[in-house]
Formats: C-alpha cells, sequence, structure tokens
C-alpha cells in the first residue's frame, strides 16, 4: 500500500515535472534494464531496476518522496527481487517489458496516464511475484491473496 500511494504519486509528478535531458536518462536506464533481463543478470537487473525508479524519484526533487522509498522500500525490494528472480519461471524480459508504459506515459507528459501504468505494472508484478513464490513452493496461492 505505501508503494502504492507513495510510487504512485511520484510518477504523476515526475510526468509533470520530467525535462528531457530526464527522460532520456531513463531511456537509457530502461535500455540497460532490457540488456539486463535478456541476459537474465540477476544481480544487474536488481541494480538498474531500482536505478530506474530511483531516477523517478529524483525528477520529483521532493525528499519527502524520495527518501522513503529508498529507507523501506530497497530491503523489501531487494529481497524480493532476488529470492524470486533466481526461481524459474520467473520471467526478466516480461518484467522488464512491463516498465515501458510507464516510460512512454512520463515521456508524453501525462500523469494520469502515467500513475494508470505504474499501478497496472504494480500489480502485474505483484502477480508475478506470487506465482513465481507459490510455484516454486510447489503450491497453490491462497484465494485470499488472489485479489490485490
Amino acid at each position: 500500500m505505501f508503494r502504492k500511494i507513495n510510487e504512485g504519486f511520484a510518477v504523476k509528478q515526475a510526468a509533470r515535472l520530467a525535462t528531457d535531458e530526464q527522460i532520456r536518462k531513463l531511456e537509457k536506464i530502461y535500455v540497460n534494464l532490457l540488456k539486463a533481463a535478456k541476459k537474465k543478470d540477476t544481480q544487474s537487473y536488481v541494480q538498474v531496476g531500482f536505478s530506474l525508479h530511483d531516477t523517478i524519484w529524483r525528477i520529483v526533487a521532493n525528499e519527502y518522496l524520495e527518501e522513503p522509498p529508498k529507507r523501506v522500500l530497497l530491503p523489501i525490494f531487494a529481497f524480493t527481487v532476488i529470492r524470486v528472480i533466481s526461481r524459474p519461471p520467473f520471467d526478466f524480459v516480461k518484467d522488464a517489458a512491463s516498465h515501458l508504459p510507464l516510460l512512454e506515459a512520463i515521456k508524453s507528459r501525462n500523469p494520469d496516464r502515467a500513475h494508470q501504468a505504474f499501478c497496472k505494472a504494480l500489480n502485474g508484478w505483484l502477480t508475478r511475484i506470487r506465482e513465481s513464490v507459490f510455484a516454486s513452493l510447489g503450491t497453490e496461492e491462497p484465494k485470499r491473496l488472489k485479489k490485490v
């Protein structure tokens, strides 16, 4: 919930405030994310993925939006991602591709579209994480967890 609210607001602000230079930086990071995904380079994927999100937070230039995700989300993100993407059937390329609509929405400077893209990507990520965790355990996901 914290991530949905905090980062959701940040992506809306990023769509409003991003300069052409910042958008080019996001595009470059995204290309590197795809490269790491195609190589299935877990360590690089985690680092570049966090860099993409960190760059979005920095665009907003608001310490209250920039610092909490680093303090709260980085440990959770790193633990979850490393645990899940190191096991099949996690699809690196599909996960990386889920960031493209968000990047395109920020690039178009459309805050509502950016927020929608973020929410869709976050829900997809949570679904892939749950599927991967339960598949690796050889169990089915409990029904109460299926809706976000």
